[in-house]
């Protein structure tokens, strides 16, 4: 491909910046969340480039060079010789993809149930699967000689999906320099690739400059609908100056081309209130508003590993009930799947993702397009506290997840049973005022019997399932939904920029129960966005029940499975989150408890404190609940 100048591209790119927005994180919270992403619920994407050769670790090309005692060092040593002799820049004539199809990957997407399509660009060896005008080292000039992401763009948008990518090119500062020196193994023979310098320098300016035009190239070239970021951003050499001006413009192209794009990032971007927050192989324990992704990957190693893979995840069953959860707390599942590296994939795999595609195509109703009820479920199985890799179980047939659309509301039963179910969240008592029309079973022609009691709805199966794993009761009437809040109120807070060593609750007031059901507050890891109050020490003015709960799984309010730390009745209760240390936190939620939440909204109290005990940010509750209104639909985004 023609190689352009540095100079000259940056200069082009900067006049091609439309007005609408500004490089500032205030200015780019204007910018509307894409609804699109919200009701398509289920994405596909793949990880796939040399990594896939080898076929043994998902960070292949970086743990290879991890000297004499590291076991990735010791495969490649023996399958294919010393790193200094073949190194992992000579996995490109091996990169053939003689089996890879866009039209096939994309037509086995649809079978499986995905309603967008996203490719991977680059991972954090800095090959780009693209047609790049930045680096020799792309898939058009090496081989296997192919536009992946222009030929997956294509095939995606011929069916009517939206398309996207991912960008995991900002760690590739540390990728290979963590292990490896110019004096060592084969790196000086391909600097473009390596990038070799010393990692405890941070990204110089100019590798900050040349991942802003790659990615600029990446989103210009094929339009992107949506954009996803790995982490690295969070680096000091990436500061505003280059993370804004790339969202500013990304969202000013997207004025430009008469659409509404999707960005979602880990890290290093801050205009959290028009993104879409990504939780990397892990989900939400409750209802999360604005919308929420969980990219997660088939199998285990992102990249294609052979026989390392873990049978119990790669199902149908498994992912299926991923997304059912996933749904019903107004997330968007994002899946992968490692090819192998001459682009097909493994059948067993394939075949058991159609068994989730058939599910949805006959059940589809009950995921794409819906919202959230004010309840994500009820039953025995809660999964989920927004930290990476922490996935979760499968669900059962005692488990019961709830979506909405319209009139009707939508209760996924995850298994058969020979009895009839009792939802106890539907009975009258939950519900005054309810009145039931109709209730059936998508996929099924049967009548359904069921009886309306005062603390539950008991709902019979019919004789024969009409679908595999689970089974959706349509159910249509007056007064499933109700004007009142959520079995928890969601207090999202815009975090100071000092550092926090505690946070105190509190509720003003004469005869007051504290209720906390949860505390988020969001710090950095290494290289992830990770819940730190579990860490915390928790304690409150008086105790009716464990002050530690407000740092477990969230049990959303489900009759008699309360998990919310409560005080006593008494005057000014209280709550100190004391952090495992001071940090700077990205994102902060107080989840009031179903009890006393309407005090709690008027008149709560949220402070956080520094290393020395001293208030140096204060919110009222009530104040952040009309922010909130003003960003969002409460009980579900609009449109």
């Amino acid at each position: 491909m023609k190689r352009v100048l540095f100079g000259v591209m940056a200069a082009s790119a900067g006049l091609t910046v439309a007005a609408e927005y500004k490089a500032e994180w205030s200015d780019l919270n204007r910018y509307p969340q894409a609804e699109w992403i919200s009701k398509a619920k289920f994405g596909l994407y793949w990880h796939w480039n040399y990594n896939s050769i080898a076929g043994f670790n998902g960070w292949y090309g970086r743990n290879m060079y991890n000297g004499p005692d590291g076991y990735v060092f010791k495969y490649h040593k023996e399958k294919h010789g010393d790193p200094a002799a073949f190194g992992y820049k000579d996995f490109a004539p091996l990169f053939t993809a003689e089996k890879f199809s866009a039209k096939q990957w994309v037509d086995d997407a649809e079978r499986i149930g995905a309603k967008f399509i996203v490719g991977m660009a680059v991972h954090h060896d800095g090959f780009d699967l693209y047609d790049s005008s930045y680096t020799p080292w792309n898939s058009v000039d090496k081989p296997p000689h192919i536009d992946v992401i222009g030929e997956l763009a294509k095939e995606a948008r011929k069916k009517g999906f939206k398309f996207g990518a991912t960008s995991h090119l900002a760690w590739n500062w540390t990728y290979f320099s963590s292990f490896m020196y110019p004096d060592k193994y084969d790196a000086k023979k391909a600097p473009e690739l390596y990038n070799i310098h010393d990692p405890e320098k941070g990204p110089s300016e100019a590798w900050v400059k040349e991942w802003y035009a790659r990615t600029t190239e990446l989103i210009d070239k094929y339009k992107l609908d949506f954009l996803w970021f790995d982490f690295g951003t969070m680096d000091k050499g990436f500061s505003d100056q280059y993370t804004a001006k790339l969202t500013a413009h990304y969202y000013n192209k997207s004025v430009e081309w008469g659409k509404t794009v999707a960005l979602a990032t880990k890290v290093g971007f801050e205009n959290r209130k028009s993104q879409v927050h990504d939780v990397e192989h892990g989900k939400f324990g409750y209802i999360r508003y604005p919308q929420w992704m969980s990219d997660s990957t088939l199998n285990k190693g992102w990249f294609y590993m052979g026989a390392e893979e873990d049978p119990k995840q790669i199902t149908g069953e498994f992912w299926l009930y991923q997304l059912i959860d996933i749904v019903s707390k107004n997330g968007t599942l994002l899946l992968n799947i490692g090819p192998k590296a001459d682009g097909s994939w493994k059948e067993e795999w394939k075949q058991e993702l159609f068994r989730m595609g058939d599910w949805l195509k006959l059940n589809g109703e009950a995921v794409y397009g819906t919202k959230p009820w004010h309840r994500y479920g009820e039953g025995p199985t809660h999964d989920g506290d927004a930290e990476h890799y922490n996935l979760g179980r499968n669900l059962t047939k005692d488990d019961v997840r709830f979506t909405r659309k319209e009139n009707a509301l939508y209760a996924t039963v995850c298994g058969w049973r020979g009895e009839p179910i009792n939802i106890r969240s539907l009975g009258r008592k939950e519900l005054p005022g309810l009145e039931i029309s109709t209730i059936s079973m998508l996929g099924s022609p049967d009548r359904i019997k069921w009886e309306l009691k005062d603390d539950a709805l008991s709902v019979s199966f019919p004789e024969k399932p009409p679908c595999e794993y689970a089974y959706v009761f349509k159910i249509e009437g007056k007064g499933l939904f109700p004007e009142r809040a959520p079995e928890y109120l969601p207090v999202h807070v815009e975090p100071p920029k000092e550092k926090v060593a505690a946070l105190r609750i509190s509720l003003p007031g004469d005869h007051q129960q504290l209720s906390v059901a949860e505390v988020v507050a969001v710090g950095r890891s290494d290289w992830a966005k990770i819940n730190r109050v579990p860490e915390a020490e928790i304690t409150m003015s008086s105790c009716e029940t464990d002050p530690m709960l407000a740092a477990d799984l969230n049990m959303n309010g489900h009759p008699n499975m309360h998990s919310v730390a409560r005080s006593e009745t008494e005057t000014d209760p209280w709550m100190l989150v004391t952090l495992p240390e001071p940090m700077n936190i990205l994102d902060l939620e107080i989840l009031g408890g179903m009890e006393h939440w309407d005090e709690f909204a008027k008149e709560g109290k949220i402070e956080a404190l520094d290393a020395a005990g001293k208030v140096i940010h204060s919110w009222r509750v009530k104040e952040c609940l009309e922010e909130q209104k003003a960003e969002t639909e409460y009980l579900g985004l609009s449109g």
